[in-house]
Order: C-alpha cells, then structure tokens, then sequence
C-alpha cells in the first residue's frame, strides 16, 4: 500500500469537469511515493477485535485540494486520505475509500455503512455526542470570489446582500444564518445562504454568477485560489476549529486512530504529510480524541 505523494499538478487538473481551473508546476508530477509504515504491535493492539487486520470503509470528498480531490487517474487523493492511511499502517489495517456527500458521512457512520469519514469534519459538541473525532488540522474559513470582483473586506458586516455558497452541513451555515439575522437588525440587507453537496458545486455557483461567494477552509482556499485565475481569496477569516477524521461513536476505532495519530505527530510523519501539500497552516502539536471545542 503506498501512503503519501505531495499533490500533483493533475489531480487539480482532474478537477476541471467540476469547474475548477487547474494550473500546474513542471515539478509536482514527480513520483515520491514513500514505502508503507509498518504496523505498530502496540498500537494495533488497540484495534478493537473486530476490526484487527481488516480493511476499513471511508468516506471521503472529492472537490476541494489540497484535503480531498482526485488525481489524473480519477483517484481520490489528499490530505485526509494520507493521514487517515499512515494512520491505518500502523494499526495494521487497510483503507477502501469511496466519494459521497458530506452531508452522507455522518449518518454512514452512525448506520455501520462507513467505518471512517475523511472529510475533514469540524469537530462541535454537537458532533461529539454523535460520532468521535480525531483532529488532523486547525481551519478557519473565508471566501472565494470572482476575480473580477471587489474584494469583501475583513468585516462580517460587509457580508449584508450577499448570496454565498456553503457546503451543506458545513458549520459555517449557522453562522452565517446568525450574521444574517444581525444585518437584518441593523437595517442591512440579509444573507443568503445557499448549500450544496462539495466545494465544487459552490464554486461553480460563483462563476455562473448564482452566488456572490463561496465559503471554503483556509487551507483549501489559499490553494484553489493560487491555481485558479477566475477566483479570488476574500472576505475576513471565521469559524476556526479544529477538523479531522471521524468514526462511529464508542466503537473503539476513534481511540486507536488517535493514538496512531499522535506517533504520526512524533516521528514527524504528520508534518511530513501535510507539508508535501503546503497546508503548513494547519498543523498541530498534539492529536486528542473529541478535544475541546474553543
């Protein structure tokens, strides 16, 4: 099993029939494949029994790099699935990964249909109850625009009339249904939010003139921006959490996958894995199952 490559120039390129432009560097198409982990005794020993030496289903995005897109072959790549399989090496465990909704992985996970969701889910108390989270990554969120617009600037309260496009589920919809309510008080136009199934499809929102904005993590926004001509980076930063990986609440699996984690944090393979992809922004010191939300 091959672990980790640093996102290539194709995998955003792959990206075009979801209407995200793709730009490339001569030298991202190299092949840096690392040789696999070897699994931990000690850590596999935390595999709960029914799940030693099996192979896990994932759900994962497909839309949004560097966190989840899919390569020039149609194969889904990124940061979570990176992570998620380092993680699983040293567990002993393998990792079959599917695309689907976000708004489909938690109930996946709940029903049995899924054993993990790498959809970089920001961890609330309200998702803790339900499902247990291992953090890989702090985010906040922002904008993007068209390029060919005025840039929003660093004040919530400039987004009053605008039309912006979210993920659906994504934690910045209440948000912004609260700053919505705000402008409306302070006799400003209201926000309107409107959700869809990925980053893709909000995107495309945008440049068909549907949406004024979209909402994207700050990790996937400073990348789809660098690489994409008709959209800009805008808007103030908001709603930082922590996001991670996620499995069914209670069932043991969110316990290994953090203490596999945290030794990816110790021999430097996290850093590794999410500097290959220039998400340096995000990383952490530590790995804590369902940590506290601030």
């Amino acid at each position: 099993m091959t672990r980790f490559r640093p996102f290539a120039a194709g995998a955003l390129a792959a990206l075009t029939v979801l209407s995200l432009a793709a730009c490339s560097s001569s030298d991202s198409d190299e092949d840096t494949t690392v040789a696999p982990v070897a699994a931990n005794d000690e850590l596999a020993a935390l595999v709960p029994e029914e799940f030693r030496g099996a192979t896990l289903d994932a759900v994962d995005g497909d839309s949004n790099p560097p966190m989840y897109s899919r390569d020039a072959d149609g194969n889904i790549t990124g940061i979570t699935l990176d992570l998620a399989t380092a993680a699983a090496e040293l567990l002993g465990l393998e990792i079959s990964v599917e695309a689907n909704s976000f708004d489909a992985s938690i109930p996946g996970l709940q029903s049995g249909k899924y054993d993990l969701s790498l959809w970089a889910t920001d961890v609330t108390e309200e998702r803790k109850q339900i499902i247990d989270q291992i953090p890989i990554g702090k985010v906040g969120y922002r904008f993007l625009g068209s390029a060919s617009d005025e840039p929003v600037g660093d004040s919530m309260d400039q987004l009053c009339g605008k039309t912006i496009a979210a993920i659906a589920g994504q934690t910045t919809v209440p948000l912004l249904e609260v700053e919505s309510t705000d402008c409306e008080s302070a006799g400003k136009p209201a926000i309107t939010v409107t959700t869809f199934p990925d980053q893709a499809s909000a995107i495309l929102a945008v440049k068909s003139n549907r949406a004024d904005l979209a909402t994207v993590n700050s990790v996937s926004g400073v990348y789809i921006s660098d690489n994409d001509t008709e959209l800009q980076l805008t808007g103030p930063i908001f709603n930082q959490k922590f996001t991670g990986i996620a499995t069914a609440k209670g069932n043991g699996l969110g316990e290994a996958f953090a203490a596999a984690m945290q030794e990816l944090v110790d021999n430097g393979t996290y850093a590794e894995i999410v500097e290959s992809y220039g998400a340096d922004s995000m990383l952490l010191d530590s790995v804590t199952l369902n940590p506290p939300v601030e």
